[in-house]
Formats: structure tokens, sequence, C-alpha cells
């Protein structure tokens, strides 16, 4: 079974559970919170997370609001964090941060998408104490700029339609 069937049938099982016991929303709002993914997991978990969140949104309305504020306040503990991360290193090594993020980036736009990280990895391997210390410093603010980047670019794709008409009753209940 692939993986979209595979999801298409989770999301038709909650559906019907859902039809079956209404009551049971609020249970799914607690497990959606204790389950999303720890800090330390990749962009990709993260995403696949956040996509399925915004899928379950639009057949639970009444969990609307409860979801994208989990999301938004999962984008803003990343965010903290990273800022925190990136005062306590040195100017160097932030620098680093940047380039290593200026790097994926130009890798990203002239190769199509490749699910392995083995640059990353590479960039780790080494046998001074220091530098494997700083490199993993790099590696995780790195890992965290772009986790918080893709679900902007998600959240920012979700709610632009919205605000075509800044006027309207639409923008302003999004807004809200």
């Amino acid at each position: 079974v692939s993986r979209e069937t595979m999801r298409e049938r989770l999301h038709s099982s909650i559906r019907y559970l859902l039809q079956m016991f209404p009551s049971a929303a609020a249970v799914l709002e607690n497990l959606l919170s204790a389950k999303f993914p720890f800090p330390d997991e990749s962009v990709r978990i993260h995403m696949a997370y956040i996509h399925n969140l915004l899928h379950v949104k639009d057949y639970v309305p009444d969990l609307r609001d409860e979801i994208l504020d989990l999301i938004l306040n999962r984008v803003v503990k990343i965010d903290s964090q990273m800022q925190v991360d990136l005062e306590d290193l040195d100017d160097d090594v932030t620098a680093a941060v940047m380039y290593a993020l200026r790097e994926n980036q130009q890798r990203m736009s002239t190769l199509e998408d490749d699910d392995s990280d083995d640059s990353d990895n590479e960039s780790v391997d080494s046998d001074d104490l220091d530098y494997d210390q700083e490199a993993a410093r790099i590696k995780t603010v790195k890992e965290s700029v772009e986790k918080m980047d893709a679900v902007l670019d998600t959240l920012f794709g979700l709610f632009a339609p919205h605000f075509l008409n800044p006027g309207s009753d639409k923008a302003f209940d999004m807004f809200t």
C-alpha cells in the first residue's frame, strides 16, 4: 500500500470515529498535541505531521483554531530556541550557519528533491573534538532554521489566499 493510500485510510478512519463518537474530538485534540514531533526530529517528520494536522483541520472544523494554535506555538518555540542558540554561538559559528544555509539553498535549487542528508553527515565527521562540537551546533541551528522556514512557508501558503481581499470577513477571521 502506498504511503498516500495509507494516509487517506488513516484520515478516513479518524473521520469515521469522529462521526460515531463526536465527543472524541477533545481526545483527538490532546493526542495531536501530545504526539507532535520532538524538536530534534527532522524537517521531513515535522512537515509530514503538520500537513496531516492541516488535513485534520479541514474535516474537523471544531479543532481548526486549536490546530493552527498548536502549529504556531511550535513555530514560536523553534524560533525562540534557535535565537537562544544563535546568541550562544560566536560570530564565526553564526557565519558558518549562514554559509551552510546558503549552500543548502543553492544545492536544493540545482538538484531535484533528494531524501539523503549525506552532506550534513559529512560536515560533522572529524577527529577533532572541538570541531565536532562546533559542527554539531552548526548543524542543529541550521536544521532549526530550515524547520522554521518550511513551517512558515506552509502557513503563508495556507493564509495568503484569505488575504487577497484584506477587508473581507474571511481575512478578519483568519487574522484572529
